[in-house]
């Protein structure tokens, strides 16, 4: 009998020991944002989480999709990887010094003296260390046909220790900066800086444009810039960058009128105030203002409410003008009487003063008899193109038929 209860105690033992050993971690429940599952939050997990949003790493089927839903969603996307960053600081803490993606134009001289001097043969970089920076920095000199050494800097002094001021590094311990020589003019803008996952190979593309005045003529020639793309290594994928200097966008002055209701009927409740009838409109909250209805206390002690607009005219303003369209341009408002119609004759400037001319193309002999809607002209223009001074609105006659 005791041999029986011996031989089952070595059995119950050898059972129990051929049970693998589990870490107390693994019990645990998944830690949100610990996206390679190594059971703690830092850089690690951005850099991963950024390889699954661009399509080059996958995650763990269960641990890694339930982790990297930092968000609770139930998806993975680009506002997983914002909670991811917030987390990481909260863990780790970020330094000071790390950027997410800044674009800066630097002219290579502070001064338009001799810019002819300046030149760079290299002039697209990847740099990732102040000693790299040095070197894209510092002069050259290049042996001419004529077997004369010709002597090329690349920045002013100046310019020189604004750079190693700005990108120390400490800066580069969590960034890197790409840089590109471009030829002298008078101002560059970015139009954007993003990954193309389209293609085999994850490149980084970045688009500019000239932007300088076209009226504005120089008879010397104007120092290079420096485009530089700051970029912190967490987002950073060591692929391709690509540099396209794309079109100017056409800046357009738009203009139309409005009727203040879409239907005939009713025409004469319409009305504004002739103290605002003109206004600069550069926010959506100041278009609603435009749109307020008033009253008007009559003579007999009545008062009346006086719409501006309908309300399905105002709606629809309020779909055209939203905060994107105020972010790049202004709006220029003028209430008219009613009419048949109008036409715009020229819209120009005269110094800073913006002159804006139209008249009423009613058809000669064209008469109505119940009151029509009022119209509010329109003038939107570019922010680019507004020098922000007088507006004088000009009702002019109309162009003769012959």
């Amino acid at each position: 009998m005791k041999k029986q209860l011996l031989a089952l105690a070595l059995s119950i033992i050898t059972t129990f020991s051929a049970v693998p050993i589990m870490s107390a971690n693994a019990l645990d429940p998944p830690i949100k944002g610990d996206v390679n599952a190594d059971w703690t939050v830092n850089m690690a997990d951005l850099v991963c989480m950024q390889h699954y949003l661009l399509g080059t790493g996958e995650l763990d089927w269960v641990y890694g999709i339930y982790s990297a839903d930092v968000d609770n969603d139930g998806k993975i996307d680009i506002f997983d990887y914002i909670e991811l960053r917030r987390l990481v600081d909260e863990w780790c803490g970020l330094s000071k010094n790390n950027v997410e993606i800044t674009c800066t134009f630097t002219r290579c001289a502070v001064s338009m003296v001799d810019p002819m001097q300046y030149f760079k043969f290299d002039s697209e970089a990847v740099i990732t260390s102040v000693s790299e920076l040095k070197r894209y920095l510092s002069p050259l000199s290049v042996i001419a046909t004529t077997g004369e050494c010709i002597h090329y800097e690349v920045v002013s002094k100046e310019v020189y220790n604004d750079y190693l001021e700005r990108y120390t590094d400490e800066f580069f311990a969590q960034n890197v900066l790409l840089v590109k020589f471009l030829q002298g003019v008078e101002e560059y803008t970015f139009v954007s800086a993003q990954y193309d996952t389209s293609g085999e190979n994850t490149c980084f593309e970045i688009q500019y444009y000239d932007s300088s005045d076209p009226n504005v003529m120089y008879f010397n020639p104007l120092p290079p810039y420096i485009a530089e793309v700051a970029m912190s290594k967490d987002l950073w994928a060591d692929g391709d960058v690509i540099w396209t200097e794309v079109d100017t966008p056409a800046d357009e002055i738009k203009s139309r009128f409005t009727r203040c209701d879409k239907s005939i009927p009713d025409g004469v409740k319409y009305g504004k105030q002739d103290f605002d009838s003109e206004a600069v409109i550069t926010s959506v909250s100041e278009l609603k203002n435009y749109f307020n209805p008033y009253y008007v206390m009559l003579t007999t002690g009545e008062c009346v409410t006086v719409e501006v607009a309908s309300q399905e005219v105002i709606d629809d303003y309020l779909v055209r003008y939203d905060e994107d369209f105020f972010r790049d341009n202004v709006l220029l408002l003028n209430y008219l009487r009613d009419t048949n119609s109008y036409k715009f004759e020229s819209i120009q400037y005269n110094d800073s003063t913006l002159l804006i001319e139209y008249y009423d193309s009613t058809p000669y002999g064209l008469t109505w008899h119940d009151p029509l809607p009022p119209y509010i002209a329109e003038v939107s223009i570019p922010k680019k193109l507004w020098a922000d001074g007088d507006v004088i609105w000009k009702e002019v006659e109309k162009p003769s038929e012959n």
